[in-house]
């Protein structure tokens, strides 16, 4: 039998400021070779390669990992879709879902990017995983029986989890 399942994802990010620098800094890059290796053309034509394979690698890098996170809501679990992994969390281990208005501190461990807010994080709402697109707005705090909390932003929450059948509280903060 197939589970019925919804995609979400998270708020979009309309930000160009990290693409911007990196291509500023090449640019910078690439006018400081000039300057030292001018008349060494050899050794020019090496380091300018390796600046401009660097600065693809990073900006794909920033334009990829966004557009990875995800979650996706069955009747039994939540899966949240990272870069390079993903988290299930069965309903059963959920103790409570609540709206929350949520500013991301620092980071404790994880990544950190334009658009891409994974891991631990001391925040407003104290120590949490996060798993959003932006370091401050509304998202859902799950919070779990073992202890552990969750953040989540989908663009729609009570849509996006309306498969787990969560009551979703507001929260005044």
């Amino acid at each position: 039998m197939k589970s019925r399942a919804k995609a979400c994802a998270p708020e979009p990010v309309r930000s160009l400021a990290a693409p911007i620098l990196v291509l500023l800094g090449s640019v910078a890059s690439v006018a400081v070779l000039l300057y030292v290796f001018g008349d060494d053309a050899t050794k020019f034509w090496w380091v300018f390669i390796e600046i401009i394979l660097s600065g693809a690698l990073i900006l794909g890098f920033i334009w990829l990992a966004p557009r990875r996170l995800g979650y996706h809501a069955t009747p039994s679990r939540l899966r949240i879709r990272t870069f390079v992994s993903a988290v299930e969390v069965a309903k059963g281990s959920i103790k409570r879902a609540r709206l929350v208005g949520y500013r991301l501190g620092f980071k404790t461990i994880g990544s950190e990017l334009p658009g891409y807010y994974v891991g631990g994080f001391r925040s407003n709402l104290g120590g949490l995983r996060a798993y959003v697109s932006h370091k401050r707005g509304r998202g859902v705090l799950l919070e779990l029986k073992d202890g552990r909390r969750l953040l989540i932003n989908p663009q729609d929450p009570e849509t996006c989890l309306k498969p787990l059948r969560l009551q979703l509280e507001e929260d005044d903060e």
